[in-house]
């Protein structure tokens, strides 16, 4: 239990950065640095970097301890009451929770999680016929697969549960386009909850991908497909950022394989295939801005966005011709 939500250790992050002291690991499986007037959330990337992390239940990644007159210590007493125990804290974070005779078995977890457990949560999610039992499965579901990510065979199951469920696109759409806000108070939860099920099945896919990277290989077009999907009005994107860490993942375990796999969909017959497959190669390349990712430096991929810049469809040329911005500003 005391690893980040990618399989990290606490040892992992550096102890003072210039967003503050390391506090431990979150409930959330987040970082938690804190300067005297704020606390700030990050993970590693792949190289190494500290990063700001998706959104995860509307939790802002700037807390302001200042403003509320508190403490560390107590930040992070507030933190486990409203979201749960932390799975790992500092020694600096223990002994001052020892000191102000706080029992720090209280504000750690120390449960584990079996295959078994994840592999029964994801049953109950994908066999629940409204959204609230799904949000609820699926939110269990996130928590479980930080600590037992070893599940492969569950990833056929889940990406399905990130395209357009139940054919419901064109209507959360015209909700969202309403200008009236008047949608029922059910309606806004369900909106919520679909939202919530999206982002913590896309949270669950990035890990188990990250634990057994060959295993999404096979379905590499689906994340693609998935992760290309620039149509939905959402609040809340962070699903979407789970999913570009998976392309990353793997696009940098096996660049060959994958940018041969990408310009095999960019030279596809149909013309939604290749919007979606250069919308997600988009939010890879503004995910990487420095232009550093093999994926994106690849001559095949380089070649094949180029040539859809004059594709016949008016889509997928303006498409093309955002990753060419993006990419000339970057080594300009």
């Amino acid at each position: 239990m005391s690893t980040d939500k990618y399989g990290r250790q606490l040892s992992a992050y550096p102890a003072r950065s210039d967003i503050g002291t390391l506090l431990g690991i979150n409930a959330y499986g987040t970082a938690v640095y804190a300067t005297d007037d704020t606390v700030s959330l990050a993970v590693l990337d792949e190289r190494g970097d500290l990063r700001t992390p998706p959104r995860t239940y509307w939790s802002s990644h700037d807390f302001p301890l200042d403003e509320l007159d508190m403490s560390r210590g107590q930040y992070v007493l507030y933190a486990v009451q409203n979201h749960g125990p932390w799975r790992a804290v500092t020694d600096d974070v223990a002994d001052l929770l020892a000191a102000n005779d706080v029992d720090v078995d209280g504000v750690v977890a120390t449960d584990s999680t079996d295959l078994s457990s994840v592999e029964a949560l994801a049953s109950a999610l994908l066999a629940a016929e409204d959204w609230e039992d799904r949000a609820s499965h699926a939110n269990e579901l996130r928590l479980a697969v930080m600590d037992a990510p070893d599940v492969p065979d569950l990833l056929s199951s889940l990406l399905p549960l990130l395209d357009d469920v139940d054919g419901e696109r064109e209507r959360i759409e015209a909700e969202a386009d309403d200008p009236t806000g008047s949608q029922p108070y059910d309606e806004r939860t369900r909106n919520f909850d679909r939202i919530a099920v999206r982002r913590d099945v896309a949270y669950t896919v990035a890990r188990i991908t990250r634990a057994t990277t060959d295993a999404v290989e096979s379905l590499f077009d689906e994340v693609v497909h998935v992760a290309g999907d620039d149509t939905y009005h959402d609040p809340d994107t962070a699903y979407k950022h789970h999913l570009v860490d998976v392309l990353d993942v793997v696009g940098r375990s096996n660049t060959a394989d994958m940018a041969r796999k990408l310009s095999s969909l960019l030279e596809s017959d149909d013309a939604s295939t290749r919007e979606r497959t250069l919308s997600a190669l988009y939010q890879l390349e503004r995910e990487y801005v420095t232009g550093d990712h093999p994926l994106l430096e690849s001559p095949s991929i380089r070649e094949a966005v180029a040539a859809a810049e004059d594709d016949d469809v008016e889509a997928v040329r303006r498409a093309a011709l955002d990753i060419e911005l993006i990419h000339d500003f970057d080594e300009s």
